[in-house]
């Protein structure tokens, strides 16, 4: 007896070239990602494209950026670059703390926890009970990393970022990808691309690649003029 089943093979990979464009223009990244791994017909369906790059004071945002620029297919896509203007935190730049710091008379890095973390990092982090960093509540994730552990990936992101300032390494990327994107029309230069924790504003190569429950201190927007007791600028 023939099975009631009907035989439903797989639409997708059979679409004209435009709708299947069409449809891969609404999906986010990760959608196309999934899609593509799904078979070869599929990856063949939906080719890889980057009409976006990302550039910070990052080696690995600055590594895809460069590979990007040099490959003669991608580089004519890009129609944006995002320029991630955020630094990390490398102490107690919020001026409340270093009030407090001062006021004990200690070096910042020398008011560590238990675990030998500063406690800059701790106040810092979306677990810390500071409402000056957090007025809001954020739910610890069950796959949460440990203070010295969040702390141990931090450490070689900052002295990155050392050595990406110092050698002006950003920049000259980005001068590199100017010569290169043949289609750009935008360049958008944001503080705000690391977001709230665990919802980034964009999902940078660098962001990406953060371990799972990784807990830091989110870097702020552009620095500004705190107000004064009554309230005024």
């Amino acid at each position: 007896m023939a099975s009631s089943t009907p035989d439903i093979s797989c639409i997708l990979p059979r679409l004209p070239q435009e709708l299947t464009k069409a449809i891969s223009h609404y999906l986010e990244g990760s959608d196309l990602k999934a899609l593509r791994e799904t078979c070869s017909a599929m990856a063949w369906a939906i080719p890889l494209h980057f009409d976006r790059v990302f550039i910070s004071a990052n080696s690995l945002n600055i590594q895809v950026f460069k590979e990007i620029a040099a490959n003669e297919t991608f580089r004519h896509q890009v129609t944006e670059i995002i320029w991630d203007d955020a630094r990390l935190f490398t102490g107690p730049e919020r001026w409340q703390y270093k009030d407090e710091w001062e006021y004990h008379g200690r070096e910042p890095d020398m008011i560590v926890t238990e675990n030998g973390c500063p406690k800059w990092f701790q106040k810092g982090s979306s677990t810390s009970d500071d409402d000056w960093c957090h007025p809001y509540t954020f739910p610890v994730a069950d796959n949460h990393m440990g203070l010295a552990e969040c702390w141990d990936y931090y450490k070689p992101l900052l002295e990155d970022q050392r050595q990406i300032l110092a050698a002006n390494a950003d920049i000259k990327a980005f001068k590199y990808g100017l010569q290169r994107f043949t289609s750009l029309k935008r360049i958008t230069i944001t503080p705000a691309t690391h977001g709230r924790h665990g919802t980034p504003l964009y999902r940078t190569p660098m962001i990406r690649a953060f371990p799972p429950g990784f807990d830091y201190p989110i870097p702020k927007a552009w620095p500004t003029a705190p107000m004064n007791d009554s309230g005024e600028w």
